[in-house]
């Protein structure tokens, strides 16, 4: 008897994510380019003009959800990412009810990981688009793999990855998602989104409080998924949740507002803790609907409106938390970052943490604790290759904070100036710039976390020519300069 329902919510739970692919794609655009740590990698590590010019993925993409992914470079690829996470049956994945920390639960189904679980590691599942996997795998073969293809290739499924994920917490600031509301026919809010968000563009209003919308951080992956999903939770209803089966909103927390639109007495639900960030006005919950039948068994409320207005004001309010939150996120991701130098005086390797503390709020959010850190240097053909033990840091179990820095034991330029031997086959023999890529493996802050810097050391020369006709100038540098000459 359930074979009808199953047909009907497998066909129609993709339509139910409100936030159409267009949509994601939109909101995940705004977040790269917002992302201050995601833009610091990729000039860092030199790909903030790369592109890449295969389709992603191999397989076959249904006509509707189709991408491209030829010459385009790696913010497009957290477009890309934030598309596909939709297909393939993934969307079952896609809430989370932070009242009970469940996912997709309906009657006569097992219930389905959460989004934030899914999106870590699988929640049990396969999902080689996690968070976990993008941290483990693919960046570090981004930075490190030795076949120069091999790096291409993973830097496309790090970007990509990263896509996937940051599309489940915006599903957690669509109230479907977190009120537990399938709701397989239609939902006004995936209406509106439907017809109203065209490729390339929002809406005027909901681009406006975007560009208003201050960052967040969190110092956790958890603290995302959650604050999204209880926002969404306690403050907006989704379609079959209005007043009913969630404690809030409540009759405490909204009021009610009459208005005359385009000649008509309308009467809407309103928010008591949720403003409209343009207007400043109570933002518009639900419509009110009072039948000839109102004052037996009172009025119904529904999320259509004349003009759109209640998905209008969610999709303001809410479409903006969805672009931070996905910005968080990668500047989450990327909250670790190194830079490589020379010291002054004994020309040993220092690796410094420099990660951006203005945007991590504050020195333990971006503290290194213990962890590895990794030397490699690039040979003439592009292959990486690590550099021997005795020339790599090892394990360390003190902290590197922020503008702390710590010098690498062993003469790391000497081994290059011997790698640079013109006898050497190109796939060993050491770049003319002596590049450098650090990798560093462990925890940053209060959870796992990587980080990569990348320098040239050039093979340059100093000349010292000094004429002492007396002999009466002395100091220890004077002599070693002579005994150079």
């Amino acid at each position: 008897m359930f074979l009808p329902t199953i047909a009907l919510l497998a066909t129609s739970l993709p339509t139910t994510a409100v936030y159409e692919v267009t949509t994601h794609q939109l909101i995940a655009r705004f977040a790269a380019n917002r992302s201050v740590n995601l833009d610091a990698f990729l000039q860092d590590m030199g790909l903030e003009d790369v592109t890449y010019s295969r389709t992603f993925p191999d397989a076959a993409q249904s006509a509707f959800r189709a991408v491209a992914v030829n010459d385009t470079k790696a913010r497009q690829l957290v477009e890309t990412g934030a598309v596909l996470e939709d297909d393939e049956g993934r969307f079952f994945h896609h809430f989370l009810d932070p009242l009970t920390d469940a996912g997709l639960d309906l009657p006569a189904f097992s219930p389905e990981p959460n989004a934030r679980d899914w999106g870590f590691d699988g929640a049990g599942e396969a999902n080689d688009r996690s968070w976990t996997s993008a941290l483990n795998d693919h960046f570090v073969g981004a930075v490190t793999a030795a076949d120069p293809e091999v790096r291409r290739d993973e830097q496309e499924l790090l970007f990509v990855s990263l896509g996937h994920v940051i599309h489940l917490v915006q599903d957690c600031l669509q109230p479907s998602h977190t009120r537990n509301d399938a709701h397989p026919i239609v939902t006004a809010l995936e209406t509106y989104g439907g017809a109203s968000v065209a490729p390339g563009s929002l809406a005027t209003s909901v681009e406006t409080a975007i560009v208003s919308a201050a960052p967040v951080y969190f110092p956790t992956f958890e603290e995302y998924f959650d604050t999204a999903s209880t926002h969404s939770n306690e403050r907006f209803f989704s379609d079959d949740t209005i007043f009913e089966d969630y404690p809030e909103p409540s009759a405490a927390t909204t009021g009610t507002r009459a208005e005359t639109v385009s000649g008509r007495a309308l009467e809407f639900v309103t928010s008591n803790l949720e403003s409209d960030p343009l207007t400043g006005d109570d933002l518009r919950l639900a419509r009110v609907v009072r039948g000839p039948l109102a004052p037996l068994l009172g009025p119904s409320h529904t999320l259509a409106s004349p003009g759109d207005l209640v998905v209008e004001d969610n999709s303001q309010a809410l479409i903006p938390l969805a672009v931070v939150r996905s910005e968080g996120l990668l500047n989450h991701f990327f909250r670790g970052r190194l830079s490589l130098s020379l010291d002054p005086g004994s020309q040993a390797l220092v690796i410094r943490n420099v990660s951006d503390v203005t945007v991590l709020g504050n020195d333990s959010n971006g503290t290194f604790v213990g962890g590895t850190y990794r030397l490699f240097y690039e040979a003439v053909d592009g292959t990486r290759h690590e550099l021997p033990t005795a020339l790599s840091p090892v394990p360390i179990s003190t902290n590197l904070a922020p503008k702390q820095e710590l010098v690498v034991p062993g003469d790391v330029l000497g081994f290059l100036e011997e790698q640079s031997d013109p006898g050497l086959d190109a796939s060993v023999r050491a770049r003319e710039d002596r590049r450098v890529i650090a990798l560093y493996e462990g925890t940053i802050g209060s959870e796992a976390g990587v980080a990569a810097g990348r320098a040239s050391f050039s093979n340059g020369v100093s000349l010292l020519l000094s004429f002492d006709v007396s002999g009466s100038i002395q100091s220890n540098q004077l002599t070693a300069a002579k005994a150079a000459g």
